[in-house]
């Protein structure tokens, strides 16, 4: 039996290598469900709006809407705590009808993802990493390009920027 994949990202913003990652899960895998982070703080790793985010993972992965969910932090964007893993199988569960899932992180995510799971019997599954993208170098270059050109105020004044 083919199992269901789920994908924990924040997404801040989405890039063309998650789009990769939700492909080869769909490719794989029976089933696709991807949970949104949302962290409880601003900043400039978590910029971006989550239901904004979660709409753009829709639109890009073609997974129904129904399969994409927004998952609050527990405590804060760190916790990698026993009570973190819980709060996440639990929600796994739930979202996906307690299915044969596996969960699907990037590559360089390998020992956060084993040390959330390390005594479950979930399996795991990684994705490599693809062509070096980086949300954290696509924010960096988006606030350095808002800083050299007026374009974003105009846009900003306009209420457009959010559409960026």
């Amino acid at each position: 039996m083919k199992k269901t994949a789920v994908i924990l990202g924040r997404f801040q913003p989405i890039h063309k290598g998650h789009i990769e990652m939700i492909k080869y899960a769909k490719e794989k895998y029976k089933e696709v469900y991807i949970f949104v982070g949302k962290s409880k703080e601003t900043s400039r790793r978590n910029s971006y709006d989550v239901k904004q985010m979660r709409e753009l993972v829709i639109k890009f992965s073609k997974i129904k809407a129904d399969n994409v969910s927004i998952l609050p932090d527990l405590t804060h964007e760190g916790d990698d705590s026993g009570d973190w893993t819980l709060y996440l199988i639990d929600n796994m569960v739930k979202t996906t009808g307690g299915h044969n899932y596996v969960f699907l992180g990037g590559e360089k995510d390998k020992y956060r993802n084993r040390h959330w799971f390390k005594d479950t019997n979930i399996e795991l599954d990684f994705f490599p990493d693809f062509k070096e993208f980086s949300s954290t170098k696509l924010r960096a270059l988006y606030n350095q390009i808002k800083e050299m050109s007026p374009i974003f105020d105009v846009l900003k004044e306009r209420e457009l920027d959010d559409e960026i």
